[in-house]
């Protein structure tokens, strides 16, 4: 009889034993702002920071895929550019993309489904803002 408590016990406690560590893997799982963030954004307009309104720049569509892993896609100007890399903290949004060895880094804002990066310093007129949404 004793000899069974003591397999029991064992049983048990192995049982409580995995059942914490499944609970600590699930909570090592993907930032929930990482998974809300991911998906599909369609451009709205593009333009160089400085012209007015008038100057926004729609001729070509353009897009951004984030994929949960922090990479995705940005297409624009006829191509497909790798994110190798992206990240988001609260609002702050920070991405940096490869094509033909070249990186550029580009940071902004995410607010809901809204999109705002820039390739450059947000107050310099030779960058270039892209506004996209959800």
């Amino acid at each position: 009889m004793v000899k069974d408590m003591k397999k029991v016990t064992k049983k048990l406690v192995l049982l409580l034993c995995l059942c914490m560590l499944a609970a600590t893997l699930a909570a090592c799982g993907k930032d929930q702002a990482v998974v809300d963030a991911s998906g599909t954004y369609t451009g709205q307009y593009g333009k160089y920071v400085g012209d007015s309104d008038d100057d926004k720049n729609t001729k070509d569509a353009f897009s951004i895929v984030l994929k949960d892993d922090g990479t995705g896609t940005f297409k624009r100007d006829g191509n497909e550019y790798d994110i190798t890399k992206w990240t988001i903290n609260g609002t702050s949004f920070t991405m940096e993309e490869k094509f033909m060895g070249m990186v550029n880094n580009y940071t902004g804002t995410l607010n809901g489904n809204s999109l705002e990066i820039f390739n450059g310093e947000p107050g310099n007129s030779f960058t270039y803002q892209y506004v996209l949404s959800k």
